[in-house]
């Protein structure tokens, strides 16, 4: 009895374990229809849906420097895609773990693109035959470039500074206990 009188979190009524278990309230909708915004592990849905689209967004923007000439200045190359990679990267696991801090998100981005550049030096048949399907190629790559490092380097770096700053409030607002924009400071 002493866990429904606890929100049903813990055997026992654990106080931690009641804090756990509101990070992962859903959004459930009200017998009127209308959906109460609750946090799903710690973000509202709709922080993750803001952040689906921009990796939606960012997919498009990398595939279409890909694919067509003039997306970006031509003296670049296509180093702006391998940089879009990190950042897609960079969102995917801001999706799978949006309480994490932007620099660890943004070493866990990195250390995923370079483990993929360095996973292109190895050619096994079958990582091969990966490769040579479309989306495998645009996931595993094909060749090494140690320039693609740097690349992968500045979009992830790039997008911790972008979202780093967004997740602070404006210069001379001080936030006020609830939760309004706060007074000039």
């Amino acid at each position: 009895m002493d866990d429904v009188r606890h929100g049903g979190a813990g055997l026992q009524g654990d106080p931690a374990e009641g804090e756990n278990a509101k990070a992962l309230r859903l959004r459930l909708p009200a017998i009127d229809g209308t959906v109460r915004n609750r946090p799903l592990l710690g973000v509202s849905v709709g922080h993750r849906l803001r952040v689906l689209a921009a990796l939606v967004l960012v997919i498009g923007l990398g595939l279409a420097s890909r694919k067509y000439d003039g997306v970006f200045p031509r003296v670049l190359g296509k180093y702006p895609g391998d940089a879009l990679w990190t950042v897609a990267a960079y969102l995917g696991w801001k999706l799978l773990v949006p309480t994490m801090a932007p620099r660890k998100l943004g070493l866990a981005a990195m250390g995923l693109s370079f483990l993929v550049e360095f996973l292109q030096l190895y050619h096994a048949p079958w990582l091969d035959a990966l490769r040579g399907n479309r989306l495998g190629h645009l996931f595993l790559g094909s060749t090494f470039n140690p320039m693609d490092l740097v690349a992968y380097t500045v979009g992830g770096c790039a997008v911790v500074w972008l979202d780093s700053r967004m997740a602070r409030p404006a210069r001379g607002r001080l936030p006020n206990r609830r939760g309004d924009q706060g007074e000039q400071g």
